[in-house]
């Protein structure tokens, strides 16, 4: 799906405008090879591109730094599970054969007000479903997307080149195999609060990989 250029635009800059202070520590992070993306800009992104059918019913995110915050809605076991946690990005791996990010969860707050005597309700009421250890709430879907390589505890790890579309799209595949032999992810961190919050991606820059990028580039 095709992101509604002329909408984000005007959104973008309606939201600079409230915002004038961010541009100092996008330019300060972009000094130190940091690629900054307003939080609110991410949520943005689910509400105007994803497919309603695939989006949760609610989604807010908000810095809690150096984690992101998620509240959001989701369908477990045919169960209305409302969802909150407070998630890290840990590592990101690039290279031409994966894309993966490492997802660290804490501060879970889960329940199902609209459905307490569903069987997940009842779980999460007992105690049977530890929230310490969140990324088991996986293992009560049907079937698990096939981007998460594992979840185990409070740890989610994700590729993307498990997504039967991208691992096709041409296009996916060469940016990955341009970008990942000169830039690597040191670090993933956010600034700010709610409403100013930036997602800060530190770049590694790797000059003796640029023959390789050079050489995925002309393929």
């Amino acid at each position: 799906m095709r992101i509604p250029l002329k909408n984000a635009v005007q959104s973008s800059a309606t939201w600079l405008l409230r915002h004038p202070t961010v541009l100092v520590r996008m330019a300060k992070n972009a000094s130190r090879f940091g690629l900054s993306v307003p939080v609110d800009a991410l949520g943005w992104l689910v509400d105007n591109v994803v497919p309603t059918n695939k989006r949760p019913e609610r989604l807010r995110l908000s810095a809690r730094p150096p984690g992101l915050r998620v509240e959001t809605v989701l369908d477990l076991m045919g169960t209305k599970l409302e969802l909150e946690a407070t998630v890290r990005i840990e590592e990101v791996r690039l290279s031409a054969d994966e894309v993966r990010v490492s997802l660290r969860l804490s501060d879970v707050r889960a329940d199902t007000p609209s459905q307490p005597n569903s069987n997940l309700g009842k779980l999460l009421k007992s105690g049977a479903i530890d929230l310490k250890k969140p990324a088991n709430l996986l293992n009560f879907m049907g079937k698990k997307p096939a981007v998460i390589a594992s979840a185990k505890d409070d740890l989610i790890v994700v590729d993307l080149m498990k997504a039967p579309k991208l691992a096709a799209n041409p296009r996916f595949l060469k940016v990955v195999r341009t970008v990942s032999p000169v830039l690597g992810v040191r670090e993933v961190t956010t600034q700010g609060g709610n409403g100013d919050g930036l997602l800060v991606v530190k770049l590694e820059p790797k000059p003796l990989g640029v023959p390789e990028a050079i050489a995925a580039v002309r393929s």
